[in-house]
């Protein structure tokens, strides 16, 4: 299992390097900010093979380096959001900060969509924003609940707590 690990790795690190070889051959002298997108370019098909392999927390660091060589290409954005939001978190606070991170990525997405003109992504994008906010305000509610209950079991006892529960 854990030779199989390697080879994968020694097999995406490949095709990386062939990728970025690939595109650097095919302009004549390529621009550094050329040179730049096809280093970005590289990074996001290298998060592409970790995501399909399940490997959520490698695609976010190959995107979060696609992102620094080329922080206004909105798909790069979109794709650490849904790695965001499939990265499976134990621990339910850092659960809520991948989301809130995911949420963040969507809004810069939304804003360079709309800088372009694109209208149909911008379209999608806020309908994912919208449900992420909605889920956001269910778990926000759910907390205050939760917290009133506990206040209230503090200050009137659990038996009080049990008999108003009992009466809804």
């Amino acid at each position: 299992m854990k030779f199989r690990y390697q080879l994968v790795n020694v097999l995406i690190a490949v095709l990386s390097i062939l990728t970025y070889q690939q595109t650097a051959r095919s302009t004549d002298n390529p621009s550094p900010s050329q040179q730049n997108l096809h280093l970005a370019e590289v990074y996001f098909k290298q998060s592409e093979i970790h995501s399909k392999q399940g490997k959520y927390q490698k695609a976010i660091q190959d995107l979060d380096r696609a992102i620094s060589i080329s922080p206004h290409v909105s798909k790069l954005y979109i794709e650490r959001a849904n790695s965001k939001l499939k990265f499976k978190q134990k621990d339910p606070v850092s659960a809520l900060k991948y989301k809130y991170a995911a949420l963040t990525d969507y809004q810069e997405a939304l804003n360079l969509v709309q800088e372009q003109g694109n209208s149909k992504q911008g379209k999608i994008l806020k309908t994912q924003i919208e449900y992420i906010e909605n889920h956001f305000k269910e778990i926000t509610t759910a907390i205050a609940t939760a917290t009133l209950l506990l206040i209230a079991t503090v200050y009137l006892g659990s038996s009080a707590i049990h008999r108003i529960k009992n009466q809804l």
